[in-house]
């Protein structure tokens, strides 16, 4: 199976503008240093450019207009890191770590590639190909289907109906159709994440990230949590970590150079090296902007036949995982009970009760309800994966915790976590709190009793992000570690992680030819055309010699490709497989 976008495409329109721009800054210098990342959609268009010469905003602003139309313009132009800058002083060297696969063309690709470039003749537009096998799918924007079906008629036309595209329907960035433009071939590196970093799976559960095996994990697309296929799964051995914490909701532990997703001031995402964001706070100078922790995600149930019959019963497995004992076979009308002391609870079960059969009866200060739960089970998480996350979210504060302040108590790990999951899938942000006073003596009701379980708290908390920037009120530390690291590539470049419990969105853009995910992939990829053959390189950061050539002898076979081509902006049109 093969994808194939249009020029058109606002994701390329994206990467048609950042290679625009890396084009202007060639024609002022032979080698300069810059990488540009784009953010286009809805009538404006978000630039942000770290280079070693300086952009006319002028001319910005035209090649925008030029590829994307009329659109407001916010662009951002700051200098290259003066130690990245200085550690190329001398001589061109590697200033990254990357693994690179190249892997020849198929006869599929080459196939889809020429169908792309000729609908795309005659309709200009926005547009997305493709061919798994005999299966041609064309979804094309301001198209004539019946045309297009008279030239393909095996082809599947626009499934869901004609439609218009373009950036104001849709949203673009730099890099997010790596797949169409590389086919199975494997570009990137230096995003990686400490081993106990958590990855959320399709399974709605949090899992190691050094224990990967294999199916769909979360990543970060324009505020939303989407299940994809990582592209590829990274592992490097005694990597530097920073680990970069305060004491409310952020903990992240990453490498030097890993691309952190950043929220500015005025709204806007960039990314920036963690190495650059731990030296401000350790200076204590500046504010890097701000870590994102929130996402939204839609639970989707249409599907799913409900378990429950009617709320009502979905609110009572809520008080029966809080309050509920399981009967069994012991009792043959009743299966469970829900025993509550607090005037509250008892109101509030009555109330769910009025159309459900139950029987009340007392034990002294307690109330004994009597009911069927629809589920046996105490587990929010096996109650509720595939339900109403809304009802959930709307009741749990009820019953285990305190619905004034945000808070939710188990001592369930996987119910603190799915809690957590829940909380934030409203684009709320949620951390947890673990109490571990296991064997410790406890007095309750005149009641000494030890403690046999440890306490989870998830807290909702009201703020979505946290700025990097240390003062009084708010203490951010930075420790420095060694380590294994690992990652995910994903098509957003942005994935959604957990480090001590606590959630955050981290990320991977037009480029110089100094990068080694410019120039090694393009070279890896030449090679493998040539030898009909997989080749895999991978190199690390200060590296002078990539499969036995000098590095700058890998920038200048780069150098010739791109010339050959056009320029940066003809590469981004169609990428290596044109």
């Amino acid at each position: 199976m093969f994808e194939k976008c249009s020029p058109a495409h606002p994701d390329k329109l994206a990467d048609r503008i950042a290679g625009a721009i890396v084009d202007l800054a060639y024609k002022q210098d032979k080698n300069p240093k810059i990488a540009v990342e784009v953010l286009i959609g809805h009538g404006m268009c978000h630039i942000i450019a770290e280079t070693s010469v300086h952009i006319d905003f002028c001319d910005v602003e035209k090649l925008v207009k030029r590829i994307a139309g009329d659109m407001a313009i916010d662009y951002t132009e700051t200098k290259q890191d003066p130690h990245l800058a200085k550690n190329q002083e001398e001589k061109i060297r590697c200033g990254d770590n990357g693994i690179f696969k190249g892997v020849p063309v198929t006869t599929q690709q080459r196939i889809l590639c020429d169908i792309a470039k000729d609908i795309y003749k005659k309709y200009p537009t926005d547009g997305k190909y493709i061919l798994d096998g005999d299966r041609l799918v064309i979804c094309q924007s301001r198209s004539k289907t019946e045309d297009l079906k008279k030239e393909y008629p095996n082809a599947i036309v626009n499934p869901l109906g004609d439609w218009t595209g373009g950036t104001n329907v849709d949203a673009g960035a730099t890099n997010r159709k790596l797949g169409s433009d590389m086919g199975d071939s494997v570009t990137g590196g230096g995003l990686c994440l400490s081993g106990d970093t958590e990855y959320l799976g399709e399974d709605l559960n949090w899992h190691r990230i050094d224990s990967y095996k294999f199916g769909k994990i979360a990543q970060w697309n324009d505020g939303k949590l989407e299940f994809v296929e990582p592209l590829r799964y990274i592992q490097n051995e005694k990597d530097e970590l920073i680990h970069i914490y305060n004491c409310s909701k952020l903990s992240m532990c990453l490498t030097p150079y890993h691309q952190v997703l950043i929220r500015t001031s005025k709204g806007n995402l960039i990314k920036k090296d963690a190495q650059e964001i731990a030296n401000k706070l350790e200076m204590e100078v500046g504010n890097s902007g701000s870590i994102i922790h929130s996402f939204n995600y839609k639970n989707d149930t249409k599907n799913i036949l409900s378990k429950y019959p009617s709320e009502d019963y979905l609110r009572l497995q809520v008080a029966f995982c809080a309050d509920g004992s399981i009967l069994g076979n012991s009792n043959k009308k009743w299966r469970g009970r829900i025993r509550v002391k607090k005037a509250y609870k008892k109101e509030r079960l009555r109330e769910l009760l009025k159309t459900i059969p139950y029987k009340e009866t007392q034990d002294g200060d307690y109330s004994i309800f009597w009911v069927n739960p629809i589920i046996e089970s105490k587990s929010l998480y096996e109650c509720f994966k595939d339900e109403d996350w809304g009802v959930l979210y709307d009741e749990i504060y009820r019953w285990d915790g305190n619905l004034k302040r945000k808070l939710f108590r188990t001592t369930k790990k996987q119910d603190a976590d799915f809690v957590q999951l829940v909380i934030a899938s409203f684009g709320k942000v949620a951390t947890i709190g673990i109490d571990d006073r296991i064997g410790d003596c406890r007095t309750s009701c005149g009641k000494q009793y030890l403690q046999k379980s440890i306490t989870y708290t998830v807290s909702e908390l009201k703020s979505t992000t946290t700025c990097l920037r240390k003062s009084k009120d708010t203490r951010i530390w930075v420790d420095r570690l060694n380590g294994e690291s690992y990652c995910f590539e994903v098509p957003s470049h942005n994935l959604i992680v957990r480090h001590n419990n606590r959630v955050f969105v981290t990320g991977n853009c037009g480029k110089d030819l100094s990068k080694a995910d410019v120039s090694v992939n393009i070279y890896a990829w030449l090679k493998a055309q040539a030898l009909n053959e997989v080749v895999e390189l991978s190199c690390a950061i200060g590296d002078e010699t990539i499969d036995g050539r000098p590095y700058h002898e890998i920038v200048e076979v780069a150098r010739d490709y791109i010339n050959n081509i056009g320029g940066f902006e003809k590469f981004a049109e169609w990428g290596l497989i044109r």
